[in-house]
C-alpha cells in the first residue's frame, strides 16, 4: 500500500514510524525529490488542467505559501529510498 498524504512534518514521519514498529508493519519511506523550478513548473502545469476542467483545485499564491511553510524536508537518513525527479520534457 502507498500512503501518498501527509507526513509533510519530521514530527509526523517519526509518529508513523513509531507506530508501525510498534505493530510490526513493514514499511518503507519514499521521497520524491525535485528541484524548485520543477515544483513550480509542475503546479503551472497542475493550474492549467484545473482551469480547462481536468483536474480539482487550483493552488494560487496563498496555498503554495502554506504548503512551503508546512512542508519539511526529510533526511537522507529518514528515507528508505530517495527518488530524483528529472522531468524529461515540458508537457505543455
Amino acid at each position: 500500500m502507498v500512503l501518498d498524504w501527509g507526513f509533510w512534518m519530521k514530527a509526523e514521519r517519526q509518529n508513523a514510524t513509531c507506530d508501525y514498529r510498534s505493530k510490526g508493519i513493514k514499511y518503507e519511506w519514499h521521497y520524491v525529490d525535485v528541484t524548485d523550478e520543477i515544483w513550480k513548473r509542475n503546479i503551472f502545469s497542475r493550474n492549467k488542467a484545473v482551469l480547462s476542467g481536468e483536474s480539482e483545485y487550483y493552488v494560487d499564491d496563498g496555498l503554495l505559501y502554506k504548503i512551503q511553510s508546512l512542508f519539511e524536508t526529510p533526511s537522507y537518513e529518514e528515507m528508505d529510498v530517495w527518488y530524483i525527479n528529472q522531468r524529461m520534457s515540458d508537457p505543455s
